[in-house]
């Protein structure tokens, strides 16, 4: 009797590669904002991407997807139509109201780090891989390079006919080469000007020249005979640096941004300070066409509307979140995610339209870990060198630890945490704030722990990459766990809620399974493919999930009992830094630079069968079983099917599979 069993939603011997995930929470920081010329549209860039907005009403209308890694600079054409270039080399045109893409632009090796347009609109230069190239924004051909052997470019710029190009050069053996002026027709320099380091330009009415460096002095220049025409005062070493100038042809005005929150405002026509203020600290400013306002860019990731006169903020633009993720994690509850990272907010997500809930305030520097408690009402976060418990509604602190990388008991009436200099672990009573043992292993640069399913032990990573199991009752060191080689630090510490058994991983992409009680090694085959920042079980103890960065960038699914490799999560664009399950081991969370949610339903449905002497049984741990004639249907729902399932020895040929939804 032949059976055919089909394995639907499930996994071949090698794993298959995901790169869209269901929905992803957040933008990702904040680099740069720019407001189209009609002043209609806003563009802002960063870690996440880039995006368009309606500047009028502040409203996200598109994410623009097709980078795939960071998005480092954009600028706005005269027509209106948005460039977008950073970590994946190509320089991107978009339609900005329906953020359809038009073409691309492709010859640069490295990441783009400055984009313009010609004043003519025909052509476009770049910055990258220390080269400024020039496209015909019409056709996409390459139409120049221009580079100086020994430098490095910093920012082009086109003249004001659009014929020439101005170059400011990062060089340590020639100053003389630091800034120069190229004919466009020739590709021959015209001229060098004798600067120092040069960072930023822009051109000022009758085409002269304005320009800024490291060490923050503004000059104006004639670029027809390379003279300096004046020096614009009153910049200091404490503006740290100027983020970029806003110039334009038709005025001898210039702003100039610094990154300690000045902005300074110049007549260059006489090196008079026009408007003077300091704000909060900026990454980039844009003008507002037609208004007396400036666009700017900062590192608390708001886009604020400033009153270019005093200062004002007339209003800001909210959206953009951290840049790397540290934390994630769902409610008990599946309703709601929680993310943390280097910001200082704690941001609660609603799961199903990826909508902020709430966002509470935390620390200044941000947060190693963002959970929630296993029943659901608090908040664990870090502070500085503390941890600390947050009303999950109101983000209220109830109670605070001392200690970092925070670990819950599972029963979550108990937190342990670590002290890193002092080699010490501890655990605290939640309900009462005390401690209720303290674990030493001086000498340990500690950098994780972990509290057993039965909270009869407790497990401690170090620095050197030991783990050291302890007793919870009497504090008594009970063995150490260490590999035959180095793998570096010890990244994360996991016990299966199931087994028991211990995963370990460490920095430098290793990750084994331990049983506690003897130390032995239980699961050695599983391999990832990068440096290992975090690794967790499902709730279930069915899977484990670790966290990657360089080279993968991933999050990667095995089998616990296995180590099958069954999934590659390939969807992030940074190092991938936590990752979560939900309560039904159907869905995962990653943090990276955005948070991703990603199904693994049809992996957790696999049916699994076992020739018995009197059928094939099937196995499933979730969905309907469905059983169909041939491989490609129709299928039909055995509703009364329940797992395990025996499958008669008589019975004709069929197919199964189970059917499942994504979430």
């Amino acid at each position: 009797m032949l059976f055919g069993v089909c394995l639907a939603f499930t996994v071949c011997s090698r794993a298959d590669v995901v790169t869209e995930p269901l929905r992803k929470f957040g933008l990702g920081d904040l680099q740069v904002a720019a407001v189209s010329p009609d002043g209609q549209w806003m563009a802002t860039c960063g870690s996440g991407g880039a995006f368009i907005w309606d500047y009028q009403t502040g409203t996200l209308l598109h994410r623009l997807e097709a980078h795939r890694r960071e998005v480092l600079t954009l600028c706005f054409s005269p027509s209106g139509v948005l460039l977008t270039g950073g970590g994946d080399a190509v320089i991107r045109a978009w339609n900005v109201e329906s953020g359809v893409e038009l073409r691309s632009f492709v010859g640069s090796i490295g990441r783009v780090l400055d984009l313009s347009f010609a004043p003519d609109g025909q052509s476009l230069v770049a910055v990258a891989d220390d080269k400024a190239r020039i496209w015909s924004f019409r056709t996409g051909e390459l139409l120049h390079t221009f580079s100086v052997p020994g430098a490095g470019i910093a920012q082009a710029r086109f003249a004001p006919d659009s014929r020439r190009l101005v170059t400011a050069h990062v060089t340590f053996t020639n100053t003389a080469d630091s800034l120069r002026l190229w004919d466009l027709a020739t590709e021959q320099t015209i001229r060098s000007f004798d600067h120092s380091f040069v960072q930023r330009l822009g051109f000022v009415a009758d085409g002269k020249l304005v320009t800024g460096g490291p060490d923050l002095v503004v000059q104006l220049w004639d670029i027809e005979t390379g003279r300096l025409v004046r020096p614009l005062p009153g910049t200091t070493l404490a503006e740290q640096a100027i983020q970029g100038f806003l110039t334009s042809t038709n005025s001898s005005r210039v702003v100039a941004g610094c990154l300690n929150g000045r902005v300074i405002t110049w007549d260059t026509s006489t090196g008079q300070i026009l408007q003077d203020f300091t704000g909060e600290r900026i990454f980039s400013l844009a003008a507002i066409p037609g208004t007396n306002q400036i666009l700017t860019a900062h590192p608390d990731n708001l886009v604020r509307v400033k009153d270019s006169q005093v200062g004002t903020t007339l209003r800001s633009i909210a959206g953009h979140t951290a840049g790397a993720i540290h934390g994630v994690g769902f409610s008990p509850d599946r309703r709601n995610v929680i993310s943390g990272g280097d910001e200082a907010f704690i941001r609660v997500w609603n799961r199903t339209n990826a909508q902020q809930v709430r966002a509470l305030a935390g620390f200044v520097g941000g947060t190693q870990i963002a959970s929630f408690s296993p029943d659901g009402r608090q908040i664990l976060t870090t502070f500085g060198a503390s941890t600390r418990l947050l009303n999950a509604e109101t983000g209220a602190l109830e109670r605070e630890f001392p200690g970092v990388a925070p670990a819950f008991s599972p029963d979550g009436q108990r937190i342990a945490t670590i002290f890193p200099q002092d080699g010490s672990a501890h655990l605290w009573d939640v309900a009462t704030g005390t401690e209720i043992r303290a674990f030493s292993s001086p000498g340990s640069l500690l950098t994780a722990v972990a509290v057993s399913p039965e909270q009869t032990m407790l497990a401690s990573g170090a620095w050197d990459g030991v783990v050291l199991l302890w007793n919870t009752a009497n504090g008594q060191l009970l063995r150490s766990i260490q590999l035959p080689f180095d793998a570096g630090a010890v990244s994360s510490l996991r016990f299966s809620p199931v087994t028991g058994e211990l995963l370990v991983a460490w920095v430098e992409g290793v990750l084994r399974t331990f049983e506690p009680a003897t130390g032995a090694l239980r699961l050695g085959s599983l391999a990832p493919a990068g440096f290992v920042a975090s690794a967790v079980f499902s709730p279930d103890g069915r899977f484990i999930l670790d966290a990657e960065g360089f080279p993968s960038f991933s999050a990667r699914l095995w089998d616990a009992r296995t180590g099958e490799e069954l999934r590659v999560l390939a969807g992030d664009a940074a190092e991938v830094n936590s990752v979560a399950f939900d309560p039904t081991a159907t869905l995962i969370l990653t943090g990276s630079n955005l948070v991703r949610l990603w199904s693994i339903a049809d992996i957790a449905a696999r049916l699994e069968r076992e020739r018995k002497p009197n059928g094939l049984q099937l196995r499933w741990q979730l969905g309907t079983l469905q059983q169909s004639a041939t491989v490609n249907g129709p299928w039909l729902d055995l509703t009364n099917a329940a797992s395990p399932w025996l499958v008669p020895i008589d019975q004709p040929s069929a197919f199964f599979r189970t059917k499942t939804q994504l979430e």
